[in-house]
């Protein structure tokens, strides 16, 4: 794997952490949540990077980091029960976690 594609997945995952840990407050197992959103925020942000792109759709690396956390969120919310408020509140902290976690990672890290 390239380094896109790393980058890709763990931001992805910790996308998809942050969805299915919120979800997982609601449901019946917390951490389980959180490993399955983790998992399938990563798997989505891998698959994305994978998708073919043309002029008009240019490959971009952080564009999938919003929708691994809602595919996180909604993972963690159907596998472990967390209802429609935990899904709901799971899906808007984890895409808004995916669209905050790449300036919040140039803002610590950016040029010093």
């Amino acid at each position: 794997m390239n380094q896109v594609r790393i980058q890709n997945f763990i931001g992805g995952c910790i996308a998809g952490c942050i969805g299915g840990a919120i979800s997982g407050f609601f449901g019946t197992s917390f951490w389980d949540a959180l490993m399955l959103g983790s998992f399938w925020g990563g798997a989505v942000s891998v698959l994305w990077g994978l998708a073919p792109r043309d002029g008009f759709m240019p490959r971009i690396a952080v564009e999938s980091f919003g929708i691994a956390g809602l595919a996180g969120a909604i993972a963690g919310s159907i596998g472990y029960e967390s209802g429609f408020l935990g899904g709901f509140l799971g899906c808007a902290f984890g895409y808004a976690a995916g669209l905050m976690l790449p300036a919040l990672l140039l803002a610590i890290f950016g040029d010093s």
